[in-house]
């Protein structure tokens, strides 16, 4: 087992493993290329198992974390090295935050939740009941297309600064992804027009919600719950999963189990070991003094 850099990996070898192990869409080559900073796997000679870490510098100490616009990555093929793996990554790394679709025997455990729909009846709650009604009086009309741009342009306005995550880096690097999952054909936007519009990722069985904004006043007339519920409706007619993209904040997994949302959990690990001068540091800058 070895940590390859990006430059070296053989993209074809690790999303073959990806492919074949049934990986969710966050661990393909096109995807990490798009939302991070920098990249790694830990791999054998042969790619038949391992693990995609991505990671940033920051104030010159090497950091594993998971980028905005992903959940979780994960390890594919035989668990027989994950163990070295884990030794890896901690000598690898000043610290991490990583999370995982399934266990690795890293530090700090704790359970994260998300929300899928995974089966065809979605049983909806009250609230998006009387949301989708105040919709359809609206008249409201969701279209689909492989143009982005809207939808970018509305996530920008309504989201910029105003939730954890979401500043000009990360709309530059969701206007990435969008061209890459567009190339790869895996790209779904549906939008009403003027009103709003989210972006939607095509696996071979989930369609996974990206991001989403409406103008205030489509807020206040559900036009978010009727661009997710046409969106769900699409993914259960071609009998596959829909993936809210999940939250552990209580308004948003409210919203998605709203929808019909079923929660689902996976793993969160932390370490840090970096040097005391570093988490001054970054204690400082949390305060904005720095």
């Amino acid at each position: 087992m070895q940590l390859i850099e990006r430059r070296h990996i053989n993209t074809l070898k690790w999303d073959e493993l990806v492919r074949n192990s049934k990986g969710d869409v966050f661990s393909f080559s096109w995807y990490l290329d798009s939302i991070a900073r920098e990249w790694c796997v830990i791999t054998d000679d042969d790619y038949t198992c391992g693990i995609a870490i991505p990671y940033t510098h920051k104030f010159g100490v090497k950091l594993a974390y998971i980028p905005v616009f992903s959940r979780y990555t994960d390890w594919f093929g035989p668990t027989d090295y994950q163990e070295i793996a884990v030794k890896i990554i901690d000598n690898s790394f000043a610290g991490y935050d990583l999370r995982l679709r399934s266990c690795l025997m890293l530090q700090n455990e704790v359970k994260i939740v998300h929300q899928n729909i995974l089966s065809g009846r979605v049983v909806l709650g009250g609230q998006a009941k009387r949301m989708l009604n105040k919709a359809a009086k609206k008249d409201y009309i969701v279209r689909e297309s492989l143009d982005f741009s809207f939808a970018l342009a509305i996530i920008a306005k309504e989201l910029t600064g105003k939730f954890k995550g979401i500043d000009h880096d990360s709309i530059r690097r969701l206007k990435e992804l969008c061209h890459s999952a567009s190339i790869e054909k895996k790209l779904r936007v549906f939008s009403i027009k003027d009103v709003g519009a989210i972006i939607c990722i095509q696996s071979e069985n989930k369609l996974l919600y990206l991001k989403g904004a409406t103008t205030k006043e489509g807020k206040k007339n559900g036009a978010m719950y009727k661009l997710m519920k046409t969106a769900i409706d699409s993914s259960i007619d071609q009998m596959q999963i829909f993936d809210f993209g999940g939250s552990n904040l209580d308004g948003v997994r409210k919203f998605n189990r709203n929808l019909g949302g079923e929660d689902e959990f996976y793993f969160g690990y932390s370490m840090n070991k970096a040097p005391f001068w570093y988490n001054l540091l970054l204690r400082i800058k949390h305060k904005g003094n720095y």
